[in-house]
């Protein structure tokens, strides 16, 4: 996802508004994105301006950026309420478990691991507060006889989360403004140096707090 360059006025807007909220943008079709961008200012605007901004302290900031981190580690694809689809949460929840809970895939032959769905169900309740209704293959995971099947992989990149800002929108709910980086394979958790994690991405995420533990509402990415 890359920075969108927008022109004239318009970039004016944008440069001001990333200097008092922060923000990135992802490449679009600038003919056509005044209008759309003029409702992302605005409700962006709302978001820095009229939710209470919150103090984080070291011990939430911490679980916040490993629950944010399950999403940009699987590079979960943005979402609202009516666009999470079961197929979109089975792919994280398949993803979520074989990178943190592989103990429960099992071998099936042909470089493939399996899972039974009801880890699939528990990941899908457990970050999403939903059910899955349904079921089935998804365009990167096989599903039969009540196992999700996997290719094996092992390296790749590194990709993490930390949160920048979080608001108040009502009680038990918030908005959080989350950095995401990416490092190299073979990076040693240093944040300077050749191999320090670059800032990939940045989402704007609304979130439910329910019995102290997070539940993700809503995944956009955050533009101004």
């Amino acid at each position: 996802m890359k920075k969108a360059f927008l022109k004239s006025a318009v970039l004016l807007v944008v440069i001001f508004a990333m200097y008092s909220c922060g923000a990135k943008s992802n490449e679009g079709n600038i003919a056509n994105k005044e209008e759309n961008d003029s409702a992302l200012l605005s409700e962006n605007k709302n978001v820095c301006e009229e939710y209470t901004k919150l103090k984080i302290s070291n011990e939430e900031r911490e679980k916040l950026n490993t629950f944010f981190s399950n999403f940009s580690e699987v590079y979960m694809e943005p979402f609202d309420e009516q666009s999470l689809t079961d197929t979109k949460m089975i792919d994280f929840a398949v993803s979520h478990n074989y990178i943190n809970n592989y103990k429960s895939f099992e071998s099936s032959g042909d470089n493939t691991a399996k899972i039974k769905k009801e880890f699939i169900d528990k990941s899908a309740k457990k970050f999403f507060g939903r059910k899955i209704t349904s079921h089935q293959s998804t365009e990167y995971i096989k599903y039969t006889n009540g196992y999700y099947y996997k290719e094996e992989a092992s390296g790749g990149e590194y990709i993490f989360s930390e949160i920048e800002d979080l608001f108040e929108v009502s009680d038990y709910y918030y908005y959080a403004i989350v950095n995401i980086y990416i490092a190299s394979s073979g990076w040693d958790g240093s944040l300077t140096g050749d191999d320090a994690p670059e800032l990939y991405n940045q989402m704007g995420a609304y979130i439910t707090k329910k019995e102290n533990k997070y539940v993700l509402n809503e995944y956009q990415i955050f533009k101004n």
